[in-house]
């Protein structure tokens, strides 16, 4: 019996030893091709809300168009930080809405709230700031 399980020790210990080899040269590997190494978790729910997206993240996400970089703000909106308070002589415009909206996996330079921000003020007159609130996932409840 004791020969048995010196041997069973044996055995199992070399397949744990061979398991946790692959498992390192399986990460080495992806590292090696860029691969990022953890997971980017930029949707938290809301018991209210619903999904929203989790505030202060920043890393790069995956899409049809490729790799893009988000950044969600510290109200969990993705767009840049604002004052609580609106500058004088300034329209502020809010986006809800779904992943139109949000445009997460468009260049900055091409979504709907950067665009409009750049071509408001021109029609009119005044700075206007376009926060973006959109959240892909949500309906139009």
């Amino acid at each position: 019996m004791r020969g048995f399980l010196a041997r069973a020790a044996v055995a199992s210990g070399l397949v744990m030893a061979s398991l946790v080899f692959c498992g390192i040269a399986l990460e080495a590997g992806l590292r090696a091709f860029g691969y990022p190494w953890r997971e980017m978790r930029f949707v938290c729910y809301d018991p209210i809300m619903g999904n929203v997206y989790c505030p202060g993240v920043q890393g790069p996400i995956a899409g049809f168009y490729g790799v893009r970089q988000l950044r969600t703000n510290a109200d969990g909106a993705a767009d840049r930080d604002y004052p609580a308070l609106k500058p004088a002589g300034t329209y502020r415009v809010a986006l809800l809405g779904d992943s139109i909206v949000a445009s997460l996996y468009l260049d900055p330079a091409e979504r709907l709230d950067k665009l409009w921000e750049a071509s408001l003020p021109r029609l009119l007159g005044r700075r206007v700031e376009v926060m973006n609130f959109g959240v892909q996932g949500t309906g139009t409840w």
